[in-house]
């Protein structure tokens, strides 16, 4: 807001600078739907010098949960990897998406959440090419019978699976302990060890 009013500068990392101006151009598509009286008064709560005591100190870092910031590097995070910067991370992302990013920053290292990330644009590009979009196959496709290799209803649950994937990920990132209750559990010890937690196996 201090920004649209003229006071501020948009962040230099361009994915977070274009989501601002949509939020932008969205507050402004709501209080064209409104009375004036209303708007004016949504456009006042709106306004920063209500919120100007609640500041951060200057030597912190903002949590990345809280708000991405520059600093956070999304730009940086998401480069040349145009099917997830312009599919579940693309500047438009839902409220969910935002907030599981910035958990994920804030918990996991720069270069492992780079690598998760790779490996998902990997799997959109798969997805991308070699899914029936016309709806034609349901179910899984016969490769033998087409050329296809996923259905349009399963390429579409993959973003969804994406983000819970995420978050689980930042879940066993902040575990003290993990329990592996398997079998053959190894490799997932050393996994999981990998990323500091205690592994408990049973």
């Amino acid at each position: 807001m201090t920004w649209w009013l003229g006071d501020g500068l948009l962040p230099r990392d361009e994915v977070l600078s274009n989501r601002w101006r949509l939020i932008r151009n969205y507050i402004l598509w709501r209080l064209a739907s409104f009375p004036q009286p209303v708007a004016a008064q949504v456009l006042g709560i709106l306004h920063p010098r209500r919120w100007q005591g609640l500041q951060y100190r200057k030597d912190s870092l903002h949590a990345a949960i809280q708000g991405l910031q520059t600093e956070h590097c999304v730009q940086s995070l998401l480069k040349d990897l145009s099917e997830v910067s312009m599919g579940i991370f693309r500047c438009s992302m839902s409220g969910h998406a935002y907030r599981v990013l910035g958990h994920a920053i804030d918990c996991i290292p720069k270069e492992k959440l780079r690598l998760f990330l790779e490996c998902v644009e990997e799997v959109f590009v798969l997805l991308r090419d070699h899914t029936d979009w016309d709806g034609k196959v349901t179910g899984t496709p016969d490769p033998c019978n087409t050329k296809f290799l996923f259905s349009r209803e399963e390429s579409s649950r993959m973003p969804a699976s994406v983000l819970r994937t995420l978050q689980e990920l930042c879940d066993l990132a902040r575990a003290g302990r993990v329990r592996v209750a398997i079998l053959d559990n190894v490799f997932f010890c050393k996994l999981v060890a990998s990323v500091g937690c205690k592994v408990l196996c049973s």
